[in-house]
């Protein structure tokens, strides 16, 4: 047999071609090689940074759960606060305090009448005081009752006082209703 070859060899032209291509598709090749990889390597770096981020994100909402927990009791507290002084207010203000009705009682009573006695359980107060004549007593009672604090006052009892009082005195029981 003759010596026979079954490949074809290439002009060195067309070798030359085929040298510049692989050259060129390798070194593109490892260029987006290393593109891809730098690319990789900055989303890797990212998503630890983000990961990082997420845990101090994390950690700072822990801390704000501690300190929205503090603001609701404060604003708890706070309307508690504001329900107490409101009171308070309310009290300051409002005209019909036991102050208001002692006082009142007091410039009723004048020079001829004395208080020997005063009940006062929510609305009904009952009175008895000493005094020289029987008109000192409704001068009393109309008294009370035209002030703003009383209503309905009465005359409940009249009677002398013990024999013991060197003055004809006499013992003098009222009711009435405190207005609120």
């Amino acid at each position: 047999m003759k010596q026979i070859n079954f490949i074809k060899t290439l002009s060195p032209d067309q070798q030359q071609q085929l040298r510049t291509w692989l050259i060129i598709s390798s070194l593109l090749c490892s260029v987006t090689f290393v593109f891809i990889a730098i690319v990789q390597i900055n989303q890797v770096r990212t998503y630890y940074a983000v990961l990082a981020e997420r845990r101090t994100f994390q950690e700072q909402a822990q801390s704000f759960d501690v300190i929205i927990e503090k603001k609701h009791k404060n604003k708890e507290q706070e309307q508690a606060l504001k329900k107490q002084v409101a009171k308070i207010n309310r009290r300051i203000t409002q005209p019909k305090t036991p102050r208001d009705y002692l006082a009142t009682i007091h410039q009723a009573c004048a020079n001829t009448v004395e208080l020997t006695s005063l009940s006062i359980k929510k609305k009904d107060i009952e009175l008895t005081i000493a005094c020289n004549k029987p008109e000192d007593a409704t001068t009393f009672i109309n008294t009370l009752a035209q002030s703003p604090h009383f209503a309905h006052m009465r005359l409940v009892s009249l009677k002398p006082m013990a024999k013991q009082d060197q003055n004809d005195r006499l013992h003098v029981a009222i009711k009435g209703i405190a207005k609120s």
